[in-house]
């Protein structure tokens, strides 16, 4: 699958979320997520894991830059991961804890996150299909950017794992 992402810095979650409410969201729920990278010779592989929710392996590409970007992803539950990836994990590389609030607009994912260790985040993810092409999902995301105005601080690059490992780089799990 394919999707456009942008991720920020989130000033305010309280008017964020009252700007997407008003603009048609659809909040879907509220989840304490873990997730553990691994490492890879290419590419991001994770492992998602939540209360109540089913194990996923995440894999995703994508050429990380300052602004929307295009995302080719994968999403696995555990028997496709061990059909793909064999049967024991790569190397773990960090584990990476928040709370993330995600909602619904039209094909757009929204995620607001709060990161253990790092902060708040707006994470902003066009899903791209026949019915919403690549130059679509660019417009959706600036109309979404332009709603959240001032809420959203700097565009960001890079994983939360990449985030944390600049901060503390001795907590990498070699």
């Amino acid at each position: 699958m394919q999707s456009l992402e942008l991720r920020c810095e989130l000033r305010d979650p309280e008017t964020a979320m009252a700007a997407l409410m008003r603009v048609g969201a659809t909040p879907l729920i509220t989840l304490d997520l873990r997730d553990t990278y691994f490492r890879v010779p290419s590419g991001v592989f994770k492992r998602r894991e939540a209360p109540d929710e089913p194990v996923e392996y995440i894999f995703y590409d994508r050429k990380d830059r300052l602004g929307p970007h295009l995302c080719q992803f994968t999403i696995y539950d555990e028997a496709q991961m061990r059909l793909r990836f064999g049967r024991t994990d790569p190397p773990t590389w960090r584990v990476v804890c928040k709370t993330r609030v995600a909602l619904m607009r039209g094909n757009v994912r929204i995620h607001l996150d709060e990161v253990d260790g790092l902060g708040q985040f707006c994470e902003l993810e066009a899903l791209v299909s026949p019915a919403h092409n690549v130059a679509r999902c660019y417009e959706t995301l600036g109309e979404l950017r332009r709603v959240l105005g001032p809420t959203l601080g700097e565009p960001l690059t890079g994983t939360y794992a990449d985030m944390l490992d600049a901060l503390e780089p001795e907590r990498a799990l070699r």
